[in-house]
């Protein structure tokens, strides 16, 4: 279990090959209320016979996200909650260099827009004795963009932008 705002993990012998008949578990756990972003920096996993599983939580296979196999680099990974899990497994014949990837707990930022706008009806009358009962009536639409930014469901900040 891996806990702390970042770190780096690697397959075992990487970047010289993990052993044959691997299952080897990661579980990385952030502070309440955040999420993990994984980057893979490496990846090569034999294709097809060995693989990384991503679960979005414990490993559970109700959590299972996605299996990675192959030799490109995948695109970074982030959670849905405060727990994420990497599980690889190999076969007991080849194997590959494996992986290393950086990992990251980031704050849950929830983000809310709408515009609002206000519409102001002003006379103005001209001071003329001549012209004292023509009036023009001025109408002024303002748009007020409001951006409200959570932590969590019970810290929020109001900009008004």
């Amino acid at each position: 279990m891996l806990k702390g705002r970042n770190g780096t993990i690697e397959s075992p012998g990487f970047p010289y090959g993990y052993p044959n008949g691997a299952n080897c578990t990661w579980v990385i756990v952030a502070e309440e209320g955040n999420r993990i972003q994984i980057v893979f920096q490496s990846f090569a996993v034999e294709e097809e016979y060995d693989f990384l599983s991503l679960y979005d939580g414990h490993p559970h296979p109700a959590n299972f996200r996605t299996r990675l196999t192959g030799f490109s680099i995948p695109p970074p990974v982030t959670s849905t909650g405060s727990v994420f899990s990497l599980r690889l497994t190999s076969d007991f014949a080849v194997s590959a260099h494996g992986f290393k990837l950086y990992y990251e707990g980031k704050a849950l930022l929830f983000s809310y827009s709408f515009s609002l706008f206000l519409l102001f009806i002003s006379c103005i009358c001209s001071s003329n004795e001549q012209q004292r009962d023509s009036c023009w009536m001025v109408r002024l639409l303002i748009q007020l963009v409001v951006l409200i930014l959570c932590s969590d469901l019970s810290k929020c900040f109001i900009i008004s932008v």
